[in-house]
């Protein structure tokens, strides 16, 4: 998920007395991630809010409404001790986001294109007495609308684990291990397997490696061959060869070994 736009709304008052749009809040910062990392399990981020008092009384904190799609679950408010407000003052609460790649309902249906969107609204009501009754004063509105890049992606690193056998000092014969990514994850699966530089543990060897540092497309599958070279005439379990991926609890990046 990507925030596409942030927009600091207007606000109207509820009381003829007090017509101004005396209270706002904005997002601060100006750099936010772009995509929303989406990772298993979910990736929570969270964002100042500036609460500025413009009116020419003290407002108290009512009470706060979200409405959207993300709204439901994936999204939160706190007023993080804003709740009075004199005139002129300037404090800060947060609102936060939280993004599940396994959610059907992050801003679209299952399986729907990328690039999708959906607009959260968080309402505030603030008052000019205490306590709040919750419906008169300003009311302040911040507005988010929120793009899917789509990026699920699935697959494996197999074998989990590899044997070498052979004389001390001999090389073994090569294995391979694979990367694969897969399209078990349906036809949104649009997001590329990405592999770091693969490392083997102590008297294991790479041959050939065609992983490190690509991207794999959908159903499309990489490949690294290794071979050992016993040092001693019993087993050992020198270490795992790692291979970095972004499949993260939805694949391996850990094969481990064993030389006879």
């Amino acid at each position: 998920m990507r925030i596409a736009l942030l927009i600091t709304a207007l606000f109207v008052a509820a009381l003829p007395a007090h017509a101004q749009s005396c209270v706002s809040l904005s997002l601060m910062g100006a750099v936010f991630p772009d995509p929303m990392p989406l990772t298993n399990p979910i990736t929570k981020i969270q964002f100042p809010v500036q609460i500025i008092n413009n009116c020419s009384q003290t407002v108290y904190y009512g009470k706060s409404t979200w409405a959207g799609l993300e709204s439901a679950d994936d999204t939160w408010w706190s007023a993080n001790g804003c709740t009075t407000l004199l005139p002129a003052a300037v404090c800060y609460g947060y609102t936060g986001a939280a993004a599940d790649p396994d959610d059907p309902m992050i801003c679209q249906p299952p399986n729907a294109p990328s690039e999708n969107w959906c607009v959260d609204t968080l309402t505030t009501i603030w008052c000019f007495s205490k306590p709040c009754p919750g419906s008169a004063g300003p009311t302040a509105t911040l507005t988010f609308q929120w793009t899917v890049d789509n990026p699920k992606v699935e697959g494996d690193v197999e074998p989990a684990s590899l044997t070498f056998t052979g004389p001390v000092g001999v090389r073994t014969p090569d294995q391979t291990i694979t990367g694969s990514n897969s399209e078990t994850c349906g036809a949104d699966c649009t997001g590329l397997v990405t592999f770091g530089q693969v490392t083997v543990p102590p008297n294991v060897y790479i041959d050939v490696d065609n992983c490190s540092g690509q991207s794999v497309p959908q159903s499309q599958t990489c490949t690294v061959t290794v071979y050992a070279i016993p040092v001693v005439a019993t087993q050992t379990s020198p270490g795992p060869i790692n291979i970095p991926n972004n499949l993260g609890n939805n694949g391996r990046s850990k094969v481990y070994t064993t030389i006879n």
